[in-house]
């Protein structure tokens, strides 16, 4: 019974686990059309504002990066959802952007936090 009990306990104690899931899940965002603006949204839930990095490459290639507004009321009315990453401008040219986002997300009592990092790319067409 002892080990049952212990069993039970450490199914239950890691079914906590703070794993960060980034989203959308494949390997890409939305397609683009050069000189035409340009918006996705990546979704990491959870994230701590001051951990979230995105790096776009090219640097030149007209897409930019923020976190989004909250979309409830929020005080302080500046505050931002590094929750919600929007990619967003207008593509200069055709080709493939690559854009990486990583940071951290907050963990619980029971399990610390978790860093993630993914690479999405970006299909610029005329």
């Amino acid at each position: 019974m002892r080990k049952f009990i212990i069993l039970i306990y450490c199914v239950l104690l890691t079914s906590c686990a703070i794993k960060a899931r980034v989203l959308p899940d494949g390997p890409f965002l939305k397609d683009a059309k050069v000189s035409q603006p340009y918006e996705d949204v990546i979704i990491v839930g959870w994230a701590i504002s001051n951990s979230v990095n995105v790096k776009i490459y090219p640097a030149d290639s007209g897409l930019s990066w923020a976190p989004s507004d909250y979309e409830g009321p929020v005080l302080p009315v500046t505050a931002k959802d590094y929750g919600r990453i929007r990619i967003f401008g207008t593509p200069k040219e055709t080709g493939d952007i690559r854009v990486t986002i990583a940071g951290a997300v907050h963990g619980t009592m029971l399990q610390s936090g978790s860093e993630f990092k993914k690479t999405y790319t970006v299909k610029v067409g005329s």
